[in-house]
């Protein structure tokens, strides 16, 4: 746990020589890709290693001569990186928005400079991605920067400096003078306290767009305890918006930020009760929020876990709340039932999908006039009928898949009456599922060539809008429709069909290996392995075994990864049947 965890000179240095601060940020580097059993993130261990470490390390980080031994390998790795960067970049807003037109030098450059400390190791396009999703922090950061002038003369005074080492992406510098200018003022006024907060988010944001979540932690917590002079429950208030910017970043980002988002979700409920009901339900909310977010992607017990514990968050908010909170606790309550019946096996599955519908539609009914929340509850009301569907035969079927497509498409039409094309996007691409789903119940290729079409321009548009999460979401139902679709191609469009399946499939699961996501990446590999299976019969024998053997490699990771209910159990079915196959080709 200790080895995972260990901080290089530059990150002691950066958490201030700070026992606690050093502490947690040895904490955060326990993620699924270093912990993947969760056995060092058990809440137990978390807080017999806090308890140990920061005892130890109290001592150490204080002593003169632990700064002596630090300041050599500190000095070592700071000339180190300076030697990496020191070339100077012409031009970077230029180079960022024509990313494609540049020399992998020039690449590898700017990467260094956003924080990734080997850009050369990255394939081509994984270091294009990256540099694409930075690129937009970097003009959201321009903006902020932009926006404090005019705020204050000790700002402005400094201004120019800021937007010039900005432009030079010397984002060290920049985050120098912006602390530069921070009020450190005793008199607890709140102009000074808006701008010092504002600059404090500015920096925050570098350290997100750098890699260093602790970093943008500590400066969100810092800027929101500066308001405790002004009233007791702003720094509350001020943390609660902070949580959601976290939980927005890691679901658009995927990765650890979420666990921030709890933690800020945490922070405030610590010194909140119910009796501030506004603020104790938005705080539970959020923290179900997170822990959602976390749990949907953990495997095994540790998922279900923080699963339950975003059910209890919920329900809590919505035993306390009123109107519209109370409304999106039963709303954001369904998402979990949906998230656990992906789990589950029947009965089971079929009852926490009904809970699902009934929660939505109650939610429905109190956001009244709020065609915003109405059209997002609606959106999770046909998911949640998409999904029971699964456990249907007949009538009972084809009702709630018209059940779901009314409710999607009703979802669709209000988002973009509203012009919220992010979330239209999404709920179209709810409706493209439910006419997969039709095209399977009724045997309609053509319904299912409209599917695939519509799945095809979704995930181009989650490509266009930097959103690497949804386009792997795209990516993998894609897959599973020209899947399908092959099974009843005519033999001349099989192959390419499973071809192009197997790409689509890939590189969702390479997503979600990456970020850490396990769950999702199961049902990709199961597909992709059955798409080779299918494909080996197009082939001679010794090619067959080689392609089914690819497959039965898939279904062994996917089952180390800790599939469970129906998953485990279609993962071993197709196992057993590769496995027999590849013993009759012997």
């Amino acid at each position: 746990m200790v080895e995972v965890g260990l901080l290089t000179p530059q990150e002691i240095a950066a958490e201030g020589m700070d026992a606690a601060a050093c502490t947690r940020a040895m904490l955060a580097k326990l993620t699924e890709k270093t912990d993947p059993t969760g056995e060092m993130r058990r809440t137990g261990m978390r807080t017999l290693f806090a308890d140990i470490t920061q005892a130890t390390l109290a001592p150490l980080l204080g002593s003169k001569e632990y700064a002596a031994d630090l300041t050599p390998a500190y000095m070592a790795e700071s000339l180190q990186a300076a030697h990496r960067t020191e070339r100077k970049i012409e031009n970077v807003a230029a180079k960022l928005d024509n990313l494609a037109a540049q020399s992998r030098d020039t690449l590898d450059a700017l990467a260094l400079r956003f924080g990734e400390l080997t850009p050369e190791a990255l394939p081509l396009p994984d270091l294009r991605t990256f540099l694409i999703e930075k690129a937009r922090d970097y003009r959201d950061l321009r903006q902020e920067v932009e926006a404090l002038r005019g705020t204050a003369p000790r700002i402005d005074n400094v201004l120019s400096a800021v937007e010039a080492t900005i432009e030079s992406l010397d984002l060290d510098e920049a985050e120098r003078l912006l602390a530069s200018v921070r009020e450190t003022s005793a008199e607890a006024l709140r102009k000074p306290l808006e701008d010092n907060a504002r600059v404090m988010e500015a920096q925050a944001r570098i350290a997100l767009m750098r890699g260093r979540p602790e970093r943008a932690f500590t400066l969100l917590s810092s800027a929101a305890d500066g308001f405790a002079a002004l009233d007791p429950l702003e720094p509350s208030r001020r943390r609660l918006s902070y949580a959601r910017a976290f939980y927005e970043y890691g679901e658009r980002f995927g990765g650890p930020v979420t666990e921030l988002a709890e933690r800020v979700a945490q922070a405030i409920l610590g010194v909140v009760n119910d009796a501030d009901s506004v603020i104790f339900s938005e705080a539970q909310n959020v923290l179900g929020l997170s822990l959602l977010s976390q749990g949907r992607y953990a495997a095994d017990a540790h998922g279900s876990d923080l699963l339950e514990r975003a059910v209890e968050a919920f329900t809590i908010a919505g035993r306390v709340a009123e109107g519209h909170l109370r409304a999106a606790a039963l709303d954001n309550l369904s998402l979990v039932r949906m998230t656990q019946a992906h789990r589950a096996a029947p009965p089971d599955r079929s009852v926490l999908l009904r809970s699902a519908i009934e929660g939505s539609q109650a939610a429905i009914e109190l956001f009244g006039d709020d065609r915003l929340s109405v059209a997002r509850a609606l959106n999770n009301l046909g998911n949640a009928q998409l999904m029971l569907a699964d456990d249907l035969e007949g009538a009972e079927l084809d009702e709630a898949l018209d059940r779901a497509f009314e409710a999607l498409d009703r979802a669709t039409r209000l988002f973009g009456e509203l012009g919220d094309i992010m979330n239209m996007a999404g709920a179209r691409f709810g409706v493209a599922t439910v006419i997969e789903r039709q095209a399977t119940v009724r045997d309609d290729p053509a319904r299912r060539k409209h599917a695939i079409d519509e799945f095809s321009r979704a995930q181009q548009f989650y490509r266009e809008h930097e959103m690497p999460q949804d386009a792997a979401m795209a990516a993998g139902a894609l897959g599973s429709a020209l899947l399908k679709h092959a099974t009843n191609a005519p033999p001349e469009h099989i192959v390419p069909l499973l071809t192009a399946a197997e790409a689509a499939l890939a590189e969702a699961a390479e997503h979600y290996r990456e970020t850490g996501q396990p769950l999702v990446e199961v049902a990709l590999l199961r597909k992709h392995a059955i798409s080779e299976e299918m494909r080996a019969l197009a082939e001679p024998p010794s090619e067959a075994a080689d392609l089914l053997r690819q497959a039965q490699a898939r279904l062994r990771r996917a089952v180390d990864l800790g599939a469970s209910g129906l998953e485990a159990d279609k993962l071993h079915a197709a196992l057993e049947r590769i496995e027999g196959k590849l013993s009759a080709l012997s």
